[in-house]
């Protein structure tokens, strides 16, 4: 029986070649299409850090003003994004075992070598406590001490393209690079990381790449460092 399929199949095909082969176009791109969907589809709808999505929660204060909603079209829902001194606040607070306020720059990093060019660099402003709270992975060194959370400190985590681009892949740790107007000292490189989404951030490219350098929040008034995402004002 499957040899005689075979040979109408055959038949058909010396018949009619163009209308055949259109046929098995159609068949293929339809093929390929609902398989593109299933697989971004299983991407965006998996739990992204399975083990502690449970434990990890989205602070939202309600700090809009009280005369008109933040969105007129959920009046009860308080803004996505905390202000600056409430952020402050909540890590000064004792109650979360681990916490972290963060928000986006962009910055000019400097290499060493002057046969380099200076490129724009994503940055991330965070606590140490993001690199435990997300399981980022670190090739070289690991997160700036408690100190540098308190106060400003220059020092920095490199991504592992940022550190391949600017010193050749090796253990930069302890080796100075300068960002802006003032040099920083590694004390950390990543592994290659490619969190989809970034769960960590929603609210501003949740599916583009995890930034390129990652720096102590205290230095951004240090630095006058202004943001790179979104901002709501009443």
């Amino acid at each position: 029986m499957l040899a005689y399929h075979l040979r109408i199949a055959a038949k058909s095909l010396r018949r009619t070649p163009i209308l055949s082969a259109l046929l098995v176009a159609g068949i293929a791109l339809g093929i390929a299409v609902s398989t593109a969907f299933v697989a971004a589809y299983r991407t965006v709808a998996q739990d992204p850090i399975p083990g502690k999505s449970h434990k990890l929660y989205y602070v939202e204060l309600d700090a809009w003003n009280p005369k008109r909603p933040y969105d007129d079209d959920h009046p009860k829902d308080p803004p996505n994004q905390l202000t600056w001194r409430d952020a402050n606040a909540l890590m000064a607070s004792p109650v979360p075992t681990q916490k972290s306020a963060m928000f986006r720059a962009d910055l000019t990093l400097f290499p060493a070598s002057r046969d380099e060019r200076p490129f724009r660099a994503d940055t991330r402003l965070t606590f140490r406590d993001f690199f435990t709270m997300f399981d980022v992975p670190f090739r070289y060194g690991g997160p700036w001490g408690a100190d540098a959370d308190r106060g400003p400190q220059a020092v920095v985590v490199l991504d592992d393209a940022t550190n391949q681009k600017v010193f050749g892949g090796g253990n930069s740790v302890g080796k100075k690079v300068r960002l802006e107007d003032r040099d920083f000292t590694v004390v950390g490189v990543l592994e290659p990381w490619y969190p989809k989404p970034k769960f960590y951030d929603l609210n501003s490219d949740r599916y583009g790449e995890a930034e390129q350098i990652y720096l102590p929040f205290t230095t951004s008034r240090d630095l006058k460092m202004g943001r790179n995402g979104s901002m709501n004002c009443s």
